[in-house]
């Protein structure tokens, strides 16, 4: 794949990203390149290259190539608009559009976590607002795998260790128990959900320690109109990881409120 006229767009402690122009099979395409930046985040690179070729959806970027010696992955370059950007705006939208975006947000999750074939199980383990797209169709896209895994592969390093984004980690997240991470997944989702539906997250830094909230307190209820809207999300954000259902039924009962 030929690389060109990039254009950056962001940096964390692990990669740079960029947009460009790539030439692929004669065909001219807009691209992400991600590129790693520490050396010793070889390891990540192969699991976020594995994840991504054995993770294939309709709501999962898709990976159009990588490079091994550059360290470089290359992703379609979605059109539209970083989800957490879209709530900051506040925009109201219909309970319907709600939960089509939430549906797809727990299909795609279904999906990383399901197994068929040669395909084990996966956590993508930072689901959050700023790790789904909406793309022109109004369709909510997961992207970045820099922390999957494969949940019988789980790395050492994620023990003991807060991994992802505060504000939507679970309380295991908090204390460091990766083979929960499904779980720790679904806990997102209700996350995502509680924010679509109240405007607003579950726990803020403004009430007080976030950590604190998340580990020892409550939410207030969600009050979406629909009950069992109302009571699938309060069971994800459960402090018992065995509590919460699973990201397939979430999907099944968002779908079933889409007009």
């Amino acid at each position: 794949m030929h690389i060109r006229n990039e254009k950056f767009i962001g940096q964390t402690n692990y990669s740079k990203t960029y947009f460009a122009e790539a030439t692929l099979r004669n065909l001219e395409i807009d691209v992400v390149v991600k590129k790693i930046i520490s050396d010793d985040d070889v390891q990540n690179f192969d699991r976020e290259v594995r994840a991504l070729a054995m993770n294939s959806a309709p709501n999962i970027v898709k990976m159009m190539g990588y490079d091994i010696d550059k360290k470089e992955i290359y992703f379609e370059n979605i059109k539209g608009e970083v989800y957490s950007d879209f709530l900051a705006r506040g925009q109201k939208i219909s309970i319907s559009q709600s939960m089509s975006i939430l549906a797809d947000m727990a299909s795609s999750v279904a999906s990383v976590h399901n197994s068929t074939g040669n395909k084990p199980s996966f956590v993508h383990y930072d689901i959050s607002g700023g790790n789904f797209i909406i793309d022109s169709n109004g369709t909510a896209v997961l992207i970045d795998f820099g922390t999957a895994y494969a949940i019988d592969e789980i790395p050492n390093t994620y023990y003991g260790m807060e991994i992802g984004t505060l504000e939507y980690m679970s309380p295991e997240k908090i204390n460091g128990l990766p083979h929960f991470g499904k779980e720790s997944d679904v806990y997102s989702l209700g996350v995502l959900a509680y924010q679509t539906i109240e405007g607003m997250s579950p726990f803020m830094e403004c009430v007080g320690n976030i950590r604190g909230q998340i580990l020892n307190d409550e939410p207030l209820p969600i009050n979406s109109g629909i009950v069992t809207i109302d009571n699938a999300v309060m069971k994800c954000l459960s402090k018992n990881p065995k509590e919460r259902p699973k990201a397939s039924e979430l999907a099944i009962i968002f779908s079933e409120y889409v007009a």
